[in-house]
């Protein structure tokens, strides 16, 4: 005869569930994008490596940042599908990734896993003031963000466009510098309603959008 097993049986830890925004292609492959923070950056990439249940198809998925171009494709189609997805620079700011200022020009460190960087000199972008949307999209700056191979920044203009009446935007703090200073680049809504584009410090509290990671591993 077998003794009866009177041992508790102890519950299965519940991994956080996490929702996905709509998804969109980079490439090809389809994202699936989430939102993690608000937080200061490296607290919201820490998040992104942990296990998440979405569904019974994604039951454990973990995250690495999404691709700076992903996460402005992402905020754009915000503008102009209904307020399906949060105005995230309306509320608080998007972390786009780690800038370093060096005394010729900008560093920016792509999101996926801070892999890729580009550079641009201070000569080809406005480093801080208020410019016309047009002009920023043209610009040093927004093309290393969004389309380093590309003469215009398409989406960061319409979102500047859709932001601002005054069909200006506001760049902050790209000043340039005799010693390296590494900070975060990101987007938000200045005191006015403009876009402002910004270098700050990586403890701004902020959210970061993030890609599932095995989509990400598999290119």
């Amino acid at each position: 005869m077998i003794a009866p097993d009177f041992r508790i049986r102890k519950a299965e830890k519940r991994l956080p569930s996490i929702d996905f925004f709509p998804e969109q292609w980079y490439g090809f492959n389809k994202l699936d994008i989430a939102i993690f923070g608000p937080g200061p950056y490296a607290e919201n990439l820490k998040e992104m490596g942990k296990a998440h249940f979405h569904s019974r198809k994604r039951p454990e998925v973990s995250f690495m940042q999404a691709p700076t171009p992903v996460s402005i494709s992402t905020i754009n189609r915000g503008f102009y599908n209904d307020g399906k997805i949060p105005d995230i620079i309306d509320d608080s700011l998007l972390q786009l990734g780690y800038i370093i200022k060096v005394d010729c020009g900008i560093i920016h460190f792509n999101g996926e896993s801070g892999s890729k960087s580009e550079f641009v000199s201070y000569n080809d972008f406005l480093n801080d003031g208020t410019q016309s949307c047009a002009d920023f999209a043209c610009g040093g700056l927004a093309k290393l963000l969004e389309c380093p191979d590309e003469e215009i920044a398409t989406k960061l203009f319409l979102i500047a466009s859709k932001k601002s009446s005054h069909d200006n935007v506001k760049i902050k703090n790209f000043n340039r510098t005799k010693k390296s200073e590494t900070g975060i680049c990101y987007l938000s809504s200045a005191d006015d309603g403009k876009l402002e584009v910004g270098f700050g410090d990586p403890s701004l509290s902020g959210y970061t959008l993030g890609v599932a990671y095995d989509v990400i591993r598999r290119k």
